[in-house]
């Protein structure tokens, strides 16, 4: 399968510079806005109405793939990057009708990505059992949901499947219109069985869902929309009953809704979007869960879709939201104090459904996926935050620093070395392909000279890391470089 339009990943030894070069710098434009950097590439262009994507690496080769659903064709497709952003399309299921959203997780617990696909008309939801190379296995979630119109197994901003009921394996969230207009959480029984629980019923049109642990108490809370205006976070108590906290009541048909610490201050905000009110907004959180709404684009025709990312990289949360009435996509920049600069890299999105932020080129900044429903597009926005041009170089015009890490790719642990030409502060950090930084290495004055430290692929809590594509990122009084690590099996 072509791509129409190609960058340098499609050059094989500019390819493997851009995964081993000893040090990449991060160039921020002093005046270009982000959407400037975000150049479009076609994947396909006739998937029936495409609906729903979402990405990860499905075959375990270190690349990200993604895989998207076709409303009217009916089928979903699974799609294989080769490294180069060639994508080799394999079909996961037909006879599908209204196949409408996709999700990827580790369903069973292993170290694969596992794929969830919904359908408004096909009667059921489905989980596809990864193998660990890409060939999936289909098994039932749940049978008799007629209308589905929302399902959810991980968190993609913080990486995080959706362990609802804290016992150790991933449970599902989901929401359908036929039965019952209702929003249900499926517990696996570690065996990957799932039973549900309704959380509400009868609440018209329900939509988009999200689930986090919003007021910190160690459980994971839930929060919805519907048609019917409202915006709802349901607080668990521990033992999965929720009560509901009614954001909003009357806001014309909202959309979407993801969560985040958007302003940093260590609590969990909220960005959501109304079709029907044409608005992106963000609610701030006071700390005690009590939200004032901020309204960041109040005539965004059509507002749906929307993300929360370091887009431009700069320790700050953006917001990235489509306009599905008015034809296109943009990234809301912030600029630290939640002030928001709309910067549009899209002006043909007609009907396009879904965005997905994801590093789709392996370079350490953030990509972006998007499924149209009018054109039949599939589509990835490149992002050129961190340029071919800065490959070239392993040190900055200020400041002689350079970062190595061996081995790499590695498998129980790597050495990360960096060289310093002065004294100075430093901080060492681990970052995921999202740009959260899940490993703090060092944050001390180190004196000139080589330093080497040793990561073994854990988070700041402990935990191990998945395979995959990281980033060591090194930050002085005057430069801040970033260099690839890839985490195998």
């Amino acid at each position: 399968m072509k791509i129409q339009s190609l960058s340098f990943g499609t050059n094989p030894w500019l390819r493997i510079v851009l995964l081993f070069a000893p040090m990449i710098l991060l160039i921020h434009p002093a005046s270009s806005q982000i959407g400037d950097l975000l150049t479009e590439h076609i994947i396909v262009s006739d998937y029936n109405n495409a609906c729903g994507i979402a990405g990860a690496d499905l075959d375990g080769d270190g690349d990200q793939d993604f895989v998207a659903s076709s409303f009217d064709g009916g089928y979903v497709c699974w799609f294989e990057n080769d490294g180069k952003q060639q994508f080799t399309q394999h079909l996961l299921i037909t006879g599908f009708p209204h196949a409408n959203v996709v999700d990827v997780a580790h369903i069973d617990s292993d170290e694969d990505f596992d794929i969830v696909v919904a359908s408004n008309q096909a009667n059921a939801i489905y989980w596809f059992e990864n193998d660990g190379i890409g060939n999936f296995t289909q098994h039932p979630v749940v049978e008799g949901w007629t209308s589905a119109t929302f399902v959810m197994a991980r968190n993609h901003f913080d990486t995080t499947d959706l362990d609802i009921d804290g016992d150790g394996d991933t449970d599902i969230l989901a929401a359908t219109v036929s039965p019952g207009n209702k929003v249900s959480w499926f517990k696996n029984d570690g065996n990957q069985n799932f039973i549900e629980h309704p959380v509400k019923t009868n609440w018209y049109w329900p939509r988009y869902q999200t689930a986090i642990d919003l007021d910190q108490d160690g459980d994971m809370d839930l929060f919805g929309t519907a048609k019917a205006g409202e915006v709802i976070w349901f607080e668990n108590d521990g033992d999965e009953n929720f009560s509901e906290h009614i954001l909003l009541s009357d806001w014309g048909e909202p959309s979407s809704v993801k969560a985040a610490d958007i302003d940093q201050d260590g609590d969990i905000d909220l960005a959501a979007t109304s079709v029907s009110a044409n608005q992106v907004v963000w609610f701030e959180n006071d700390g005690d869960n009590q939200f004032t709404k901020h309204v960041i684009q109040s005539d965004y025709n059509g507002a749906i879709s929307v993300r929360i990312a370091d887009i431009d990289q700069d320790n700050d949360l953006d917001i990235l939201a489509i306009a599905w009435i008015g034809g296109f996509v943009a990234v809301f920049e912030n600029d630290g104090q939640q002030n928001f600069t709309e910067s549009v890299f899209c002006e043909t999105a007609y009907d396009m459904i879904t965005i997905f932020p994801i590093d789709l080129d392996s370079d350490g900044d953030l990509d972006i996926l998007g499924a149209d429903y009018s054109t039949n597009d599939l589509r990835w926005w490149e992002n050129s935050l961190i340029t071919a041009a800065s490959l070239g170089s392993t040190t900055s015009n200020q400041d002689k620093v350079t970062v190595t890490c061996y081995p790499n790719p590695f498998h129980t642990e790597t050495t990360i070395c960096i060289s310093l030409p002065a004294k100075c502060h430093v901080t060492l950090s681990i970052i995921d392909i999202n740009g959260k930084i899940i490993f703090s290495a060092l944050d001390t004055i180190v004196n000139k000279g080589i330093r080497k430290v040793t990561w073994g692929g854990e988070t700041s809590n402990g935990s191990l890391v998945e395979s995959g594509n990281y980033f060591v990122r090194l930050t002085t009084n005057k430069t801040e470089t970033t260099s690839p690590v890839i985490k195998t099996n």
